[in-house]
């Protein structure tokens, strides 16, 4: 499993980070954080499948109590990065934390899509992109966004970072546990596309 993730990892980054040789600016670094959240889906991967081997949680367990804590700490890396480090503006900080959410998507749809082939459907792949793909790309937004009002109060930093990273982990969490649920599926593969729709509005109106 390990060398397919290597092999798929290698088989997204190469031609998307060819593009880099030709763009420029904001374009640049948009692919540049959609490649990181690649990276980091396979670094999640890694972590997760040491915590499965040593704590002896099952399938449900895991993706409901670890894996959205896992994910979302490694997906504020290259968040913190651009926001501390990079400076960048607000929108520009939203846009990216979108491409770091829908480069860790890829990554994952397309591993769980190859280790399942043979039982997949085509419901399967929309229900996957629909859900999955939302997901990773609302919570990161929504850690983007509350980073983007702790820059401007220094004092809630660290306070408002940790609440905003945490009410992710619930999200995420939660979405997890509906989707697993026979009754309850539909409703946990909808309720990141409501979320996605909120918050691109409230992006649109504080532009």
């Amino acid at each position: 499993m390990e060398d397919l993730m290597l092999s798929l990892f290698a088989c997204l980054t190469i031609p998307i980070a060819m593009s880099l040789f030709i763009l420029k600016g904001k374009s640049r670094t948009l692919i540049i954080c959609m490649l990181s959240g690649i990276f980091m889906c396979l670094f999640a991967g890694q972590i997760n499948g040491l915590v499965a081997q040593t704590s002896g949680l099952n399938q449900m367990m895991l993706t409901i109590s670890v894996t959205p804590i896992v994910e979302e700490l490694v997906k504020i890396i290259p968040i913190l990065l651009l926001a501390f480090v990079i400076k960048v503006d607000k929108q520009l900080l939203l846009e990216s934390a979108l491409m770091v959410g829908l480069g860790f998507a890829t990554m994952e749809n397309v591993y769980i899509l190859m280790t399942n082939a043979n039982v997949i459907s085509f419901f399967w792949a929309f229900s996957r992109g629909l859900g999955s793909a939302m997901l990773h790309s609302a919570t990161s937004v929504i850690v983007a966004y509350g980073i983007s009002l702790c820059t401007l109060r220094k004092k809630t930093f660290i306070t408002g970072t940790y609440a905003i990273l945490l009410s992710a982990m619930v999200l995420h969490g939660i979405y997890n546990m509906l989707v697993q649920n026979s009754v309850y599926m539909y409703f946990g593969i909808l309720l990141p596309s409501f979320v996605f729709v909120i918050l691109a509005l409230i992006a649109k109106k504080n532009k």
